[in-house]
């Protein structure tokens, strides 16, 4: 169960449509003289799913290159018998993460976290975090306010080291897509009609608004299709029944749902991506793709400073009525590549290179730091690090007594 390698990647929270992005990690660490073992977990609720995300025939190639499947107690073998230097583990919640960070410290190895998204990151005293943007500290600290914020002030170092699973990189790994007509030809879509992709969230999937979205698409002569929130494809494997429908939303209100190892080539190909609520609408200017935003009732401050962060390439569309008015335009949305790299320096540190590069580098700082290096032992601290480097609207998305704290303290002076 054990192995050896500077670098140990426990991933049990996968989305099988990205966890192919860590393969490209694990090369990128090759490419610097790094050797990295990554293991995923295959069980409920967010594991791979074998049949789906992989197949039988796919684990020998994977393991030739030193990437393993594993349940939760293989994961914690993992952690107790390997030799490394550096534990990187996924940053969504689950207190198995804050176990098997413990594990690693008391053994004395470094422990890392890597984060998804922008706007999420559930921390477990990791010593270093590898972190999207500073907007991500400030989601966690002033936004959110998570029970694992208060543990950020044990990290030694954090990392803004871009976003690598918002990189344009598709899957070829075990998706059969490799170009728009085998695309196009394995979802029944019109190769002569643009495509909607439909980027619904967790509260979308029970509102009718979910079909009448569908409906305006194909109404105004376009193919639609969905990639559905990542914990909906764990129903038909893991039995994970998220919608409490005993189905898929995509069954539920007659869409076309992409398969989730082929939702990178689903950015690639579309023509325009429809979303509310959701950071997707990030993900969009990475692959040079329009946004179409639709207003959204329960994070609504949330959705208009995000609205605004991508303005230059998306569109705000007040109804579902307004959105098939603008389908059926004589030419769909679209934006020149200047816009869309506004979007991408905007949510990326300003470095040169690509995320894996970032991250890689990261990596290799984090291997060579002092192990005792002190804590950043502070919330001041903390807000000293995205201080200036989140835009003032943000804070717009803050309630009432959150904005009026920000704005005394902003007027004070106070930065903790």
């Amino acid at each position: 169960m054990g192995t050896t390698c500077d670098i140990l990647i426990i991933w049990m929270s996968v989305h099988g449509g990205a966890y192919h992005k860590l393969l490209r990690l694990q090369d990128t660490l090759k490419e610097k003289g790094l050797s990295c073992t990554i293991v995923f977990g295959t069980e409920p609720p967010l594991g791979l799913q074998m049949g789906i995300d992989l197949n039988e025939a796919d684990i020998p190639g994977m393991e030739s290159r030193n990437v393993f499947l594993a349940s939760r107690e293989d994961a914690r073998r993992f952690v107790s018998q390997t030799r490394t230097s550096l534990c990187i583990f996924d940053a969504h919640h689950s207190d198995l993460t804050g176990e098997m960070v413990a594990m690693a410290r008391s053994r004395g190895i470094k422990t890392a976290q890597l984060t998804t998204l922008i706007s999420d990151f559930s921390c477990y005293g990791a010593d270093y975090l590898f972190m999207q943007h500073p907007m991500t500290l400030w989601y966690d600290m002033d936004y959110s306010r998570t029970r694992t914020s208060r543990d950020l002030v044990r990290a030694k170092r954090i990392f803004f080291s871009g976003n690598i699973f918002y990189e344009p990189v598709v899957n070829e790994l075990t998706s059969s897509v490799r170009d728009r007509s085998s695309f196009f030809s394995k979802y029944g879509f019109d190769e002569g009609k643009p495509l909607c992709l439909w980027l619904p969230n967790r509260q979308d999937i029970l509102l009718p608004l979910y079909g009448e979205i569908a409906e305006e698409a194909r109404t105004a002569g376009c193919n639609i299709g969905v990639k559905m929130h990542p914990w909906e494809y764990k129903i038909k494997g893991l039995g994970v029944d998220v919608t409490g429908l005993k189905m898929t939303s995509a069954e539920k209100w007659g869409v076309t749902a992409i398969e989730e190892k082929d939702t990178a080539w689903a950015y690639k190909f579309c023509d325009v991506a429809i979303s509310r609520g959701s950071s997707t609408c990030f993900e969009l200017a990475f692959w040079n793709k329009p946004g179409l935003i639709l207003p959204e009732a329960i994070f609504t401050s949330l959705t208009k400073v995000q609205f605004k962060l991508t303005a230059a390439c998306s569109r705000q569309v007040d109804s579902v009525a307004e959105l098939g008015e603008v389908l059926r335009e004589k030419e769909l949305p679209h934006f020149p590549e200047e816009a869309y790299a506004k979007v991408r320096q905007s949510i990326l540190p300003h470095r040169k290179g690509d995320s894996f590069d970032w991250l890689a580098e990261d990596i290799a700082k984090a291997l060579e730091a002092d192990p005792g290096e002190s804590p950043i032992g502070s919330k001041r601290r903390l807000r000293q690090l995205y201080r200036g480097k989140v835009p003032d609207f943000y804070h717009e998305a803050l309630r009432p007594w959150q904005r009026l704290r920000f704005r005394l303290k902003k007027a004070l002076g106070i930065t903790a």
